[in-house]
Parts: structure tokens; sequence; C-alpha cells
């Protein structure tokens, strides 16, 4: 009797000494995927989800929208829940970012007149849909500065070489996507001393009054808006006529450590 509790004692015994090691050699692979995570983190672009207070690699995010999806927006949410984060979209590179990664820090030369980016826009860039330009595709985003190199593109591609501008000259400008009237539109909002404005980047019209007060241009209906760091959802009315209420919630922050190599 007492042998065989010395036995099992013994099993015991090794048991728990395997256990601690195995304990210990978890705890040390948790440590070095820390490090290679936060590694990883400081040599890539990463989203910051502002309510969870976590940080996520680009890189997680766009492998999995590349695998799964060959076209089309879509948003980003986590759990199946309707929390949207931020939107993807293809670049001309056939793989999916983010839309914060388009807006690349880019103007095509100085000026501090603001109706210059939108009058040299409306002179370079002609208007054409994405599914006439990229066979087989519906939605393609060109970066700030492709939109300058090519000469055509749609209405995302316009606000974001238009935003992208602005705000190299030191403008509070973002890119808004929703809907002018029932069409599925992209523009730009401008803040500037206490007012909002539209900049519609597609006008090709004589530019008078260029930049209308947003209050009065009741055809746009917002869904969503960003510039180079920053992601909003609207959560109110898409009917509403304010980019600054609080039914706008800030979403995302977008951390570029390099500008866009493609």
């Amino acid at each position: 009797m007492g042998l065989f509790l010395l036995y099992i004692l013994g099993e015991y015994l090794i048991s728990l000494s395997n256990s601690d090691r195995d304990y210990k050699n978890d705890i040390a692979n948790i440590v070095e995927k820390r490090k290679e995570s936060k590694k990883q983190l400081e040599n890539s672009n990463y989203l910051h989800l502002i309510k969870e207070n976590k940080n996520i690699p680009e890189s997680k995010i766009t492998e999995h929208f590349d695998k799964y999806y060959k076209d089309n927006l879509h948003y980003l949410s986590f759990k199946k829940s309707n929390d949207v984060k931020n939107i993807l979209a293809l670049g001309i590179d056939k793989k999916f970012h983010l839309s914060n990664f388009y807006l690349e820090g880019y103007a095509p030369f100085e000026t501090n007149k603001l109706w210059v980016p939108l009058q040299t826009l409306a002179q370079k860039k002609t208007y054409e849909l994405d599914s006439l330009q990229y066979t087989g595709y519906k939605e393609i985003w060109q970066t700030s500065s492709q939109a300058f190199k090519y000469t055509r593109g749609d209405c995302e591609d316009h606000a974001i070489a238009l935003a992208d501008w602005l705000i190299e000259m030191g403008e509070d400008a973002r890119v808004v996507a929703g809907f002018y009237k029932k069409e599925g539109h992209a523009w730009v909002v401008l803040f500037k001393d206490g007012n909002e404005y539209i900049l519609e980047a597609t006008s090709k019209g004589n530019f008078t009054n260029p930049y209308p007060l947003a209050k009065y241009q009741t055809s746009y209906r917002p869904q969503i808006m960003f510039n180079r760091e920053y992601f909003w959802f609207n959560k109110g009315s898409i009917n509403t006529t304010s980019y600054s209420s609080e039914n706008w919630l800030k979403k995302t922050i977008y951390h570029r450590i390099e500008k866009n190599d493609f």
C-alpha cells in the first residue's frame, strides 16, 4: 500500500513538474508573441480602435479581405455587429486597403489659393466609372498621387485627390461618402472659420461659387467620412446637413509608418 502511494505521488510530482515547465513555456511564448506583435506594430501601418483601445496591424485586416473578397467596398466591423470601424476598398494593385491609406500626403504643387485644387482637378481629370475603366471590376480606388497621375477616375478618386491636397495646405478637409439624392457618391467637406463647405470634386462647371455652405446642400446624404488619420461614422439620419454634430462618431485612428509604395 505504501509503495503504491509512493508511486502515485511520484507520478503526480513528475506530472506537476511537466505542467510547471509547460506553463513556463506557454508564458514565454505569450511574451514572445507580444514582442513580435509590438515589433510588427512599430514597423507597419496599424489601425487603432478607439472604443476598444486596441491596435490591429493593417496587414492583418487587409489579408482577410484579400482572401475572401475580390471587388466592391466593404465595412470593417467585428463580432457580426453593425458597429462600423472603417471601410476597405480595392486599389489599382488589386488589393484591399483601409480608407485612410488612400490619402498619402500628396500635393502636385504648392498654392495658397483654395480654389486652385478644385479648378486644377476639373481641368486635369475626366470623370469615368470604375466599371468602364477597369474591366471586370465595379469599384477600384486611386490614391491621391495616382489620381493626379491618371487622367480618368470616378467620384471618390476626385474627392481623395482634392481632400489630400487641401490637407497639405493646412486645411481641415475630409472625404465624405454616402448618397447624392439616390445615387452613391463621394465628395469633400471643408471646415473653415466655423463653417462647413461642400466641395464637389467632380464639378466641371464654373467656379464663381465653388464652395457652397453645407447647411444648404440638402441633396447630399452623408454616411461616413475620413481624412489621413481618422474615420467617422454617422449614427444619425443621412439627411443631415451637419458634419460636426454629435451623431458623427470617431471610430478609428490610422497610424501610418511609411507612405504608400505602389
